[in-house]
């Protein structure tokens, strides 16, 4: 094995190419920057062929900022969570208190829809400040050191929001 971990037998036979340990924007010695992979704002890249180059990494090489991103993650998991947990509570009170005022047993029939629009709306609110609040974090970041902003828990937040919107929608016009 060479002396250079860069390019050490072992590293040859990966599908991938590792890091090397060399500062932002240097390149081995007798590679240009694109055989290199070095990215224009100084970056390598780890693909075996460049191919990805034209496009941001999914995330940055800045171990800082991934934890950032990711703790935005939780955090956005968590308004999800909880903006089901009120949706969920306000449906359920809708049908159960519904449920009483087609009995008999409660006398304001509009008791139960204004009490489900209440948590509804609250849930509403809180995934889209949730998101509002991640899309902003993830801009900040990537102010910093460029990456994808388009991320899973993103979609599956918008989801959420027109998938929370139509629930508030049927309950008022009493679809459901």
């Amino acid at each position: 094995m060479s002396a250079n971990p860069a390019r050490s037998e072992s590293f040859e036979t990966l599908p991938f190419q590792p890091r090397t340990g060399l500062a932002r924007g240097e390149a081995i010695k007798g590679e240009s920057e694109a055989a290199a992979g070095v990215w224009p704002d100084g970056r390598r890249a780890t693909t075996p062929d460049n191919e990805a180059m034209s496009r941001p990494p999914a995330l940055p090489n800045d171990l800082a900022a991934v934890r950032t991103i990711l703790a935005a993650d939780r955090t956005l998991m968590a308004w999800i969570r909880t903006s089901l947990a009120m949706l969920g509570f306000g449906f359920a009170i809708y049908k159960f208190l519904d449920g009483m005022v087609l009995e008999g047993i409660l006398e304001r029939t509009q008791s139960p829809r204004r009490v489900a629009l209440v948590l509804c709306a609250m849930g509403i609110a809180s995934i889209l400040f949730g998101t509002i609040s991640y899309w902003m974090t993830l801009r900040d970041v990537s102010r910093v050191e460029p990456f994808r902003l388009i991320r899973l828990v993103l979609i599956m937040a918008l989801i959420m929001s027109a998938a929370s919107l139509l629930i508030f929608a049927g309950i008022l016009e009493r679809l459901v």
